[in-house]
């Protein structure tokens, strides 16, 4: 998942986010559940990186 040290890598943090995208797409057989759970996964990780970043 995202955390500070993968950030702090670059492109094992690319691999990690595509990871938790295809985890999260396999894991969801509901349309609706995916897409939440994709809202959920981005809306984390823009926090993250707006903290981060300032």
């Amino acid at each position: 998942m995202l955390t500070q040290k993968n950030i702090i890598r670059g492109w094992s943090f690319m691999d990690s986010i595509i990871t938790d995208i295809v985890k999260i797409i396999k894991s969801e057989s509901n349309v609706v559940a995916r897409e939440k759970a994709l809202l959920v996964y981005f809306s984390s990780l823009i926090k993250t990186l707006m903290a981060r970043a300032l």
